[in-house]
């Protein structure tokens, strides 16, 4: 079982998606033609035909690599946009940073739910769930805040140092300690080159 089918695939991240490849499609239209464009006769009817069928061909290319690089983990958001979250997490290590949290705030009703689901070799995995939680990924890390400061339009708000006012949160020291992180707005991280095919199901 993929991550992706764990996590159920938030219909927002697909669209998401969608929507950035197509800007990315749009920019290497545009910057072809740019290109390519200068020095045709506008009453060069062939030329203009040979020309739109190139563009046509630069823009599937484009589209295609960016959903590659997309799925490869190199086209990741780093930050929540909207609060709500799911994730994918690892390691009996992980695990116990959330529990200390819990300790922590005993019957909090932002608390994450983490629920475990099955393991990949040694590791436990477990789903990570934070309906007006955001995340963060900084250098080697990753941070979760069960209450994010949020505008009045809904944006989350992060400091220019990227964290909160108290910085209140929970932190993974290591990357390696996440799979895959789905936002409410359409938000994807996942850990790049790592999408484990079978996840042993609890």
């Amino acid at each position: 079982m993929s991550s992706m089918e764990i996590l159920g695939g938030i219909k927002a991240v697909v669209n998401r998606t969608r929507q950035n490849a197509e800007e990315a499609a749009a920019a290497a239209e545009i910057k072809i033609r740019g290109l390519l464009a200068e020095g045709i006769d506008e009453d060069d009817a062939l030329a203009l035909e040979r020309l739109d069928r190139i563009i046509n061909k630069v823009g599937i290319k484009a589209t295609e690599k960016y959903f590659r690089k997309r799925n490869e983990g190199l086209a990741n958001d780093t930050a929540s946009k909207e609060p709500g979250l799911m994730a994918l997490v690892k390691s009996a290590g992980a695990k116990a940073r959330f529990e200390g949290w819990f300790a922590e705030h005993p019957g909090d009703p932002h608390n994450p739910i983490l629920v475990e689901v099955g393991q990949v070799g040694e590791d436990p995995i477990f789903v990570l769930s934070m309906p007006l939680g955001a995340f963060r990924v900084g250098l080697g890390h990753v941070r979760f805040y069960p209450e994010p400061q949020v505008s009045e339009d809904g944006q989350v708000i992060f400091s220019s140092q990227g964290e909160f006012e108290g910085d209140v949160g929970i932190s993974l020291d290591s990357l390696n300690h996440v799979i895959r992180i789905e936002g409410a707005a359409g938000e994807l991280w996942q850990r790049p080159y790592y999408s484990p095919d079978e996840i042993s199901k609890q």
